[in-house]
């Protein structure tokens, strides 16, 4: 068994049925189905190419001067600047 610095790692499966690929901007009724979750967020930062991080959603709240945002474990991310959202299963390294 592999030990991370916390304990035994994990491997993050994607789930098929739980992705998010926006054809316009995402919804906070589309984000709400992610809360409690461990997803690859990948988003849009002003003048930078897009970038992808494995986060776990706590909340989709609207945050004054941003708008709606998901409320992650590395911080908001605003829901207009999100391009795609993949739900993760976790297990633990055999």
């Amino acid at each position: 068994m592999e030990q991370g610095r916390y304990g035994p790692k994990a491997h993050a499966v994607p789930i098929a049925d739980c992705v998010f690929v926006p054809e316009t901007d995402m919804l906070v009724t589309d984000a709400t189905k992610f809360i409690g979750q461990f997803v690859h967020v990948t988003y849009l930062e002003p003048g930078q190419p897009e970038r992808i991080t494995l986060a776990e959603i706590f909340d989709v709240n609207f945050v004054p001067l941003k708008g709606p945002c998901l409320i992650t474990d590395l911080g908001d991310f605003r829901l207009d600047r999100v391009a795609e959202v993949t739900a993760l299963e976790l297990r633990k390294v055999a």
